[in-house]
């Protein structure tokens, strides 16, 4: 281990990873993280496991999802005990269920939306299940029950059974019977406290909006442990009022943060970096007991998850008491074999140019899947794009990096050199079309060709990368997008050909003027360099596609 336990600022420090979101790590990839993390001084490991673990009895609970088996449970968890690490379960048992909801053995168990049922006898019997499932795999005695962001809660069948209910009441219900079963498993438990530390009712109440509300906690049990849960930066008056409200739940206390990787292919170390060190600062100072780093595969686990290791680094550096510099980040590459700083780099395609970023963006998943021909987010496309994104292909190219992330890097000089081409194409054939200019829809034409050719190179190293560290199971929405998107540059190829050919009198699309990227969340002045669209469906079409492949 790198660092002296004697500066360790906390009882223990964690490290979550999302094995649900589209992505299944591989037992070898959990082992290999495993080899990075406790030599950074992690004392456990989460495995965020929605439906993708083993259930006798139950075949369609994370059926052709790659769930893991409880051999290959207990071979991760044999593994990490070795490294005097604590694999952790880490499961849903109210909300975030909606993967099994599809199936006609789960669909009843239902309130609304993706919530099961509270009071239903069969919603416990599964519930019952999933905790002696995880708690014969696991060695672990611990397990996290999730219970996070169901504010919809009593607005379904239980409204029309009881009538209106708060939502704190039926929460505590739910949990008093959850951690009953867990009790009598020998099992104790930690939740996220969004649902008890949120303002009542709504799906707006998130603990990243604000909606905070003191808490006296009364019902819950004894055997569980609140965890709250923030990922964005906030000013020190923010942060002290969140963490005393949660501490005010009377129970003890523990943080988890986030390494931002659920944003498409590229992660954000930088801004996560910056937002743990304030948060276990303040963690510190409020005697928080515990610190958990979260790497959420939101969307479809595009990133990799060593591609975080920086910020996991990080805020480890952080927990010891040590600060982030030019000594530290050597401690860093000799544990992992790349320098501190070429592993940066896989942030640059959300921070092409040299300026500091205040926000998370994720500018090149937008132009990575931004229509070509709809132009959804044209508004945004720096004239500069393809010279931008050219120098970052440029900077990956002459990083040092060990042969152990060799594909890391080959994907994301790749992924770099597509979004150089294709990211402008788009909005200037509208333009050129718009000015009538021959010329420049000529030269469209020959940059989607090239595209395509780029794009392939792409899909076969990001190919590569998804089989070295996952499982096969989720890479369907994988190529379902990129097929989708490779099919659509080929289109308006053909379009723009065939209008130039006068074999048809319009391109519809670029008939339509265009409007400023007006998506939720968006307005008038977002720019590439604030922009956050994590759904490939809203850049892909207007008139949304089938299905939420997300």
């Amino acid at each position: 281990m790198i660092f002296k336990k004697d500066n360790f600022r906390f009882k223990r420090l964690g490290f979550m990873v999302d094995c649900s979101r589209g992505a299944v790590p591989k037992t070898e990839t959990i082992k290999k993280l495993v080899d990075y993390l406790s030599e950074f001084g992690y004392t456990y490991l989460e495995l965020y496991t929605e439906d993708t673990y083993e259930i006798e009895g139950e075949p369609y609970f994370g059926y052709m999802r790659g769930r893991y088996t409880k051999s290959e449970i207990a071979e991760m968890a044999e593994y990490c005990a070795k490294k005097d690490m604590e694999l952790v379960p880490c499961i849903q048992t109210l909300a975030h269920l909606e993967r099994i909801k599809i199936y006609s053995d789960y669909r009843d168990l239902f309130e609304i939306s993706n919530i099961l049922t509270v009071g239903d006898e069969r919603v416990y019997a599964l519930i019952e299940k999933m905790l002696k499932s995880v708690s014969e795999a696991f060695a672990s005695k611990r397990v996290h029950i999730g219970m996070d962001e169901a504010y919809l809660l009593g607005r379904g069948k239980l409204l029309d059974k009881n009538g209106k209910e708060e939502t704190g009441d039926i929460m505590r219900r739910h949990l008093r019977k959850v951690a009953e079963i867990a009790n009598n498993l020998g099992l104790t438990c930690e939740m996220w406290s969004d649902m008890f530390t949120s303002a009542d009712g709504g799906e707006t109440c998130s603990p990243e909006e604000g909606k905070l509300i003191p808490s006296p906690g009364q019902g819950i049990p004894e055997n569980v442990e609140p965890v709250m849960w923030y990922y964005l930066q906030q000013t020190d008056e923010q942060l002290n009022e969140f963490i005393l409200r949660n501490k005010a739940l009377g129970k003890k206390a523990v943080f988890a943060g986030g390494a931002w990787k659920w944003a498409g292919f590229i992660p954000d170390n930088e801004y996560s970096i910056e937002t743990l060190r304030k948060q276990i600062k303040k963690c510190v100072k409020h005697d928080v007991e515990s610190f958990m780093v979260t790497a959420w595969g939101d969307g479809a686990a595009d990133a990799s998850v060593f591609s975080v290791l920086p910020a996991a680094f990080a805020a480890a550096v952080f927990a010891y008491g040590r600060d982030l510099d030019e000594h530290t980040k050597t401690l860093f590459g000799k544990a992992v074999g790349t320098p501190f700083d070429s592993f940066m780099l896989l942030d640059k395609p959300n921070k092409p140019k040299d300026k500091l970023y205040t926000k998370v963006n994720n500018q090149s998943f937008v132009y990575f899947y931004n229509d070509v021909l709809q132009g959804i987010a044209d508004s945004i496309v720096p004239p500069d794009a393809k010279y931008l994104y050219t120098a970052v292909s440029e900077q990956v190219r002459k990083a040092k990096c060990g042969k152990d992330f060799k594909y890391l890097f080959a994907s994301l000089k790749a992924f770099t050199d597509f979004v150089a081409e294709k990211s402008a194409i788009g909005k200037k054939a509208y333009e050129a079309y718009v000015a009538k200019e021959t010329e420049g829809l000529k030269n469209a034409v020959k940059r989607l060709d090239n595209a395509v050719k780029l794009l392939d190179a792409f899909i076969e190293v990001y190919t590569e990368r998804w089989h070295i560290e996952n499982k096969s199971f989720g890479f369907e929405k994988q190529l379902i997008r990129l097929g989708g998107l490779r099919q659509r540059l080929f289109y308006a190829r053909d379009r723009i050909k065939l209008y130039l050919a006068g074999k048809i009198p319009a391109i519809e699309e670029f008939e339509v003027k265009r409007l400023p990227l007006g998506l939720a969340g968006c307005n008038e002045e977002t720019t590439c360099d604030d922009v956050l669209i994590n759904d490939f469906n809203l850049l892909s079409s207007a008139g949304g596609l089938m299905g939420d492949l997300g």
